[in-house]
């Protein structure tokens, strides 16, 4: 973990509503796994918190960050000129296990985005399968198809099969070695379900509302079923979806 100062390099609307951010980073790029997140400065005084985001994408010197708008935070990134200069704390949390030969990687809306980082993975068969609320909100495609076979749903079937993520999984007959996840807390509420008895390990990367990033400040814990209350920033993101209370 480190601050890092960056440059907007790119800043663009990938979806409805849903924007991509490239940024260069000044200095060596820390090693990063994928699974972990950054924080970003807005730019403005007034916004004194940095924004939590899952790290989508890196390089050499890049890395990216993809955000739906829903606050005046992600408003304020959303607007930011290419050669805005900010700062970022990266990276943070812990991130998916690795060792695995095939691995589904299933994604709903926003979710989807973390799970972009395993394209620089190699030697593993990556299955992608996502799931968006209508054809307006899909993106990423290409990205996912870069590095594996991908499966694509919406909610009302306006593009893709219709239906939510994890059933297109399961009706899929792929035979993963492990499922690593990221979505809203329905798809892993339903991922707990289909899974309890299965040998095949799943591992969530979770979201929640965060201060410092760094857990000291304790906003962002969530319930664990035998380690009490544990820290999304520090002890996660990524959790097997078993130990969570959900």
């Amino acid at each position: 973990m480190q601050q890092n100062n960056v440059t907007v390099v790119s800043n663009y609307a990938i979806a409805k509503n849903v924007v991509r951010l490239d940024l260069r980073v000044e200095g060596k790029l820390p090693s990063i796994t994928p699974g972990q997140f950054l924080t970003l400065s807005t730019g403005r005084g007034e916004q004194l918190l940095k924004r939590p985001f899952g790290i989508a994408a890196y390089g050499d010197q890049t890395v990216s960050v993809c955000f739906q708008i829903v606050g005046e935070g992600t408003k304020t990134l959303a607007k930011a000129p290419v050669g805005t200069q900010l700062e970022a704390v990266l990276p943070l949390g812990n991130g998916f296990p690795s060792g695995y030969r095939k691995v589904a990687l299933i994604g709903g809306g926003v979710g989807v985005f973390p799970l972009m980082s395993f394209a620089k993975t190699h030697g593993v068969e990556f299955r992608s399968f996502l799931g968006f609320r209508s054809k307006e909100y899909v993106c990423c495609e290409k990205e996912f198809q870069a590095f594996g076979a991908l499966s694509v749903c919406t909610d009302d079937g306006s593009y893709g099969a219709k239906g939510n993520a994890v059933d297109l999984f399961f009706e899929s007959g792929f035979k993963p070695d492990a499922i690593f996840a990221c979505g809203p807390l329905p798809m892993f509420r339903a991922l707990k379900a289909r899974c309890e008895g299965s040998d095949i390990p799943c591992y969530v990367s979770c979201e929640e509302r965060m201060g410092c990033g760094v857990g000291a400040c304790l906003v962002c814990t969530c319930d664990t079923l035998l380690g009490g209350k544990k820290r999304v920033c520090k002890d996660g993101p990524v959790f097997r979806v078993e130990e969570l209370v959900l």
